[in-house]
């Protein structure tokens, strides 16, 4: 049962008490990916327009 303690531990420092900033970076990549997959798809949707 040591290694599901360890995946636990594990578990609570990635996702129980992230650190403020690198919380904040991880958003700000998320929504700077979805941005970026959204214009692709705008502009391949006008290439085909075309």
């Amino acid at each position: 049962m040591k290694s599901s303690k360890t995946l636990m531990r594990i578990m609570v420092i990635l996702f129980g008490a992230p650190p403020l900033l690198y919380h904040l970076y991880f958003g700000n990549w998320l929504l700077t990916a979805v941005v970026t997959v959204s214009l692709g798809m705008m502009l391949v949707l006008i290439g085909f327009k075309k």
